[in-house]
């Protein structure tokens, strides 16, 4: 489906069932559905509410909530020490998703250490080692390496 960018898309989250409960922005009617055919297409879908009122959707199937940023910091590839650019563009109890600044090529499942500060009172520094997941151009998408030990600075900003 396109979508066009000037409508408003509604985020919608699938439980371990991969099921949602969907909500009609108009008149608040509600409907539980099975979302599991979304997991291989396109998460996005128009919705007709009983209303009669027809509105953008889109499924998330993440475990963990993300948190929209927009922070500078480094990178360093653990194997060979070399240090690059990035801007953080979202961060999760799961990993964080940034964008290479920098000419380095990384690969799927190399090992970096992140560097940043949070934009929170303290300025934060937050050091983590993560796991390249995914890559698409310069947008990396990484999984902390000890998920069990995220930090208290991080864990508060993520629900702030």
């Amino acid at each position: 489906m396109d979508l066009k960018q000037t409508e408003r898309i509604y985020t919608f989250y699938a439980d371990d069932t991969n099921n949602t409960v969907i909500s009609c922005p108009f008149c608040g009617f509600t409907r539980k559905v099975d979302v599991s055919g979304f997991q291989e297409k396109s998460k996005a879908f128009l919705a007709t509410c009983k209303c009669g009122q027809k509105f953008n959707c889109l499924v998330e199937f993440r475990k963990c909530y993300r948190k929209q940023v927009h922070l500078a910091g480094e990178f360093i590839i653990l194997k060979n020490n070399k240090k690059g650019i990035m801007l953080v563009k979202d961060i999760s109890y799961g990993g964080i998703s940034f964008e290479n600044m920098s000419p380095h090529t990384l690969e799927k499942d190399e090992l970096l250490e992140l560097k940043f500060n949070l934009d929170d009172p303290l300025q934060s520094k937050i050091i983590h080692r993560v796991k390249v997941m995914t890559i698409d151009r310069q947008s990396v998408g990484t999984e902390f390496i000890d998920k069990k030990n995220i930090g208290s600075d991080l864990g508060f900003y993520l629900f702030a």
